[in-house]
């Protein structure tokens, strides 16, 4: 309790204090500025910083270094660290002058240098904050970094740039780190390619006696191992999909971490992928130039220039057939593609109407050939030429009405086919005068519609001979030539046409007016390479080029 009455909170001890600066889940303060206070606090030094290797060198990452001790310490921590691979995977401790230099392991792999100025006071001053600095040390190597785990992430880099660039001083530092990851007897690197191992180094663990034995035997074996591609602890091929040169791993007697070389291959292989471009090797020539030769067979086939017109059968001399006055459609005496000769009675419309209009019109012209008989007794001149005028107005409504009666029925005009699909349905109905009924076409003489694109009228021309094909069945054939083509554009189906007109020469039996087809002429043939090239141009003319 304290004068106040309150609980006196407890001082941190210094197992609480290491814990604190060495929590690997703490991201603030960073890591070597929890450091410096550490060391300040367990050290009585008159300063203290944190060295680390930067593209440069040695640069200063937190505290700071009295102008005359500068040298010195950064040369002591380079040592201290070595090639950038931290110097070793353990702690260190070295003097430099009036300085004190550690190296610390720090979160994530990386080590740095910690230093001190020496303390004060004598040898036992000197030898507490010697003691003190090694302490810092091994623990943030016992926190932060594993010798294994330290040698994996080395091995990694390695491997990345042994893929970007295969050197020979770079197979030899991966094979010296894997021997020693894995406390093997030796192992060795070689790099695969063209069938061959084109570069091969071992670990100099094994001493130079052996090495000179060694390499024409791994040779030999690590060419085998990569022609079988095998993945194993000891032995194992590396190299991305696809690729015809690897990277081959031999270890001899390893102790520990046998599985480093799967990792190794693994990374070697995706690093192939990303970064080293494919070689034009042998093999890879010889298939495209195999593709090269199908692909010019096959442009050299030769293909017909085809061009198709579309086309409906017509009948060359036909008839169509109207109403001749309005009314009711009667009787039907033919049947759709009946064949009738001339004079044929065909239809017959309803003369009810008109044969009593007629009989009523004769009363009246009986009334008025009297009436004029009896306006000429009478010598009435003016009645008699009334009279006269009615008796012509009546005989020419007469003459009117017979040949209504005598129009009433329809016969063909010419010989041929009766084309009348929808005859039946207006049986019975009224129609009007001028609609058409019926029509008549002369079989023996067809000849084609033809409906021209604006974009093929270069590739038709008056005279031009081909062959028609409807569409019932393609596999008839009739020989026409194109006789007139029209100057005026007509737009059907919302596309320029041409109409053109083309007779069938050979015979017409099994067509009839209203069939469809393609009328084909006859064209050249030409390689399939010229045709695709013809037709890219002409797309790109018309759709490309302005």
């Amino acid at each position: 309790m304290t004068q106040d009455g309150s609980t006196a909170q407890a001082a941190p001890s210094l197992l609480d204090a290491i814990r604190q600066a060495y929590a690997v889940e703490l991201h603030t303060p960073p890591f070597p500025d929890r450091l410096l206070e550490l060391a300040r606090a367990l050290i009585a030094c008159p300063w203290a910083a944190i060295l680390e290797r930067g593209a440069d060198g040695i640069d200063i990452a937190s505290g700071q270094i009295p102008e005359g001790d500068g040298d010195l310490v950064a040369e002591t921590a380079d040592a201290l660290l070595g090639d950038g691979d931290g110097g070793g995977f353990g702690a260190d401790i070295a003097v430099a002058g009036a300085a004190m230099v550690a190296r610390v392991a720090v979160p994530g792999g990386g080590v740095v240098a910690l230093a001190i100025g020496r303390a004060q006071g004598g040898q036992i001053a000197q030898s507490l904050a010697y003691e003190r600095l090694s302490l810092l040390s091994a623990l943030s190597f016992a926190q932060n970094a594993h010798p294994d785990h330290m040698a994996q992430t080395r091995m990694i880099e390695m491997v990345q740039s042994v893929a970007a660039d295969p050197k020979p001083d770079a197979l030899r530092a991966l094979a010296d780190l894997l021997a020693r990851h894995m406390s093997a007897d030796y192992a060795a690197v070689g790099l695969y390619a063209e069938d061959r191992i084109t570069a091969l180094e071992i670990s100099g663990q094994d001493g130079a006696a052996k090495r000179a034995s060694l390499p024409d035997r791994l040779r030999v074996e690590m060419q085998q191992t990569a022609k079988q591609k095998t993945r194993s602890a000891e032995r194992l091929y590396a190299a991305a999909p696809g690729r015809d040169s690897g990277l081959v791993f031999q270890i001899d007697g390893a102790n520990r971490n046998t599985g480093a070389p799967l990792l190794a291959g693994a990374v070697y292989a995706l690093s192939q992928g990303r970064s080293v471009p494919r070689r034009w090797t042998r093999a890879r020539v010889t298939k495209l130039a195999a593709w090269a030769l199908v692909l010019f067979g096959v442009g050299l086939v030769p293909l017909p220039d085809r061009v198709e017109i579309p086309a409906t059968v017509e009948a060359a001399e036909r008839r169509v057939l109207t109403a001749p006055f309005t009314g009711r459609l009667d009787a039907i005496s033919v049947t759709d593609s009946q064949t009738v000769s001339s004079g044929t009675p065909l239809l017959r419309m309803e003369t009810e109407a008109i044969d009593l209009d007629l009989i009523e019109v004769r009363a009246e012209m009986a009334r008025a050939l009297l009436d004029r008989e009896a306006a000429r007794a009478a010598r009435l001149a003016a009645d008699l030429r009334n009279a006269e005028l009615e008796v012509e107005r009546l005989d020419a409504r007469i003459a009117r009405l017979s040949k209504q009666i005598d129009d009433a029925t329809l016969t063909a005009p010419i010989p041929g086919l009766v084309i009348a699909l929808d005859l039946v349905e207006k049986l019975g109905t009224t129609v009007r005068q001028g609609d058409p009924l019926i029509e008549i076409a002369d079989p023996s003489a067809m000849r084609l519609a033809l409906s021209i694109p604006d974009d093929r009228l270069g590739l038709v021309k008056t005279g031009l001979i081909g062959r028609f094909r409807p569409d019932y069945d393609p596999t008839l054939t009739y020989d026409a030539t194109v006789l007139t083509i029209s100057p005026a554009v007509s737009i059907r189906e919302e596309r320029p046409v041409l109409d053109g007109r083309a007779v069938l020469d050979s015979a017409t039996d099994g067509l009839r007016p209203g069939l469809r087809g393609v009328f084909a002429p006859q064209s050249a043939w030409k390689p399939a390479a010229i045709l695709a090239y013809e037709a890219i141009r002409d797309w790109v003319l018309l759709r490309v080029w302005f």
